[in-house]
């Protein structure tokens, strides 16, 4: 699928409050990623073009969800959990 796709071009990491997810661009500016935080989606766009989508393996706080580009073409999503605890997987499993 899709989004099993994505996920593997993503590396990530977790402890019990936050995950953190590190996503490889093609070069550009932080003004042409967009990123959509959803209770249990994340959605990012690079000039309009979705680049990573994915069901959550659980829920997120979108306020407290932050991100940043680094280098102009790594994506740092930080990703606070609702509840403490260790996710299984970055994306639900089916």
């Amino acid at each position: 699928s899709a989004s099993q796709d994505a996920a593997a071009g993503a590396r990530w990491q977790q402890t019990p409050q936050e995950v953190v997810v590190e996503l490889q661009l093609e070069k550009c500016k932080a003004s042409e990623v967009r990123v959509d935080f959803l209770p249990r989606k994340v959605r990012v766009k690079r000039k309009d073009e979705v680049v990573f989508e994915g069901a959550l393996f659980d829920k997120i706080s979108c306020e407290e969800s932050t991100w940043h580009l680094e280098d102009g073409k790594q994506l740092v999503m930080t990703l606070e959990k609702i509840k403490p605890s260790f996710w299984e997987s970055l994306l639900e499993i089916r």
